[in-house]
């Protein structure tokens, strides 16, 4: 084989292999940054309906504003760190949410699980 062969066909070969490995790498980071944000964004949405729904907790106390943030709450589990947690626990046991409300929240829970 001719040495001037050798040199073109590596010419051609190298520089599309890194062409492909840097498009495989930009992809990925792209990818990856495409699902951060979505992450970001769930979070936020749950942490905006948590808010909006802490106005049941004022007098007069609305039950149906209590359990849409007690629904909220139990989605956070699965986007929110485990310190939010443990604060939502916290604030539900300071203002000694109704264990009517609560039963009636895991009475549906498992109505659901069923279903």
């Amino acid at each position: 084989m001719d040495n001037s062969l050798l040199i073109a066909i590596v010419g051609i070969f190298i520089p599309s292999i890194i062409a492909i490995l840097v498009a495989a790498f930009s992809y990925y980071f792209n990818e990856k940054s495409k699902r951060r944000f979505e992450e970001y964004k769930r979070k936020e949405d749950r942490y905006h309906a948590l808010i909006r729904n802490l106005q049941g907790f004022k007098s007069p106390i609305e039950e149906e504003k209590i359990t849409e943030f007690l629904d909220q709450a139990n989605l956070c589990w699965l986007y929110c760190p485990d310190e939010v947690i443990y604060k939502l626990n916290a604030f539900l046991d300071a203002f000694n949410v109704n264990e009517d409300i609560r039963s009636k929240q895991e009475k549906r829970m498992k109505i659901s699980e069923k279903g």
